[in-house]
């Protein structure tokens, strides 16, 4: 399979546009979340709850979008980008969730594995565990 190029400042700036529709959903979500922790008197639990209800819209924006959404996001949009498999075909969840983890733990190393591990196809280490890249939308 011949890999289009796909530069890396186009895959930042598309993740950094989701970084701000995901705040922008969590916002009134969140706030719906603390009045319900209120009425219940959870107040002491509430940043657990936040975090792990915060990773789910994360997971589900993601992983959903890229499956659903023909292998984009609002941000992949906005940039002409799409996340397809290996063979060209569209990614399913399972695999946009195994990318989007393999992304995750890229970040929580500081992103060497996302910066250092760049090959050939244009494929960070994420794409390689998922078996996907990202190419280009536009004509």
């Amino acid at each position: 399979m011949n890999y289009p190029e796909n530069p890396l400042w186009d895959r930042l700036v598309a993740f950094l546009i989701d970084l701000i529709v995901i705040r922008f959903l969590l916002f009134p979500l969140n706030y719906i979340l603390f009045q319900i922790v209120l009425y219940f008197g959870l107040l002491p639990v509430f940043k657990p709850i936040v975090i792990i209800f915060d990773l789910l819209v994360f997971w589900l924006y993601f992983a959903g979008s890229e499956s659903y959404e023909c292998g984009t996001t609002f941000g992949k949009k906005i940039r002409h980008i799409q996340v397809l498999s290996e063979d060209g075909s569209e990614i399913t969840f399972r695999v946009a969730s195994i990318r989007l983890a393999a992304k995750l733990i890229s970040i929580l190393l500081l992103g060497l594995p996302f910066l250092l591990a760049y090959n050939e196809k244009n494929q960070p280490w994420h794409d390689r565990v998922a078996k996907t890249y990202v190419a280009s939308t536009k004509r």
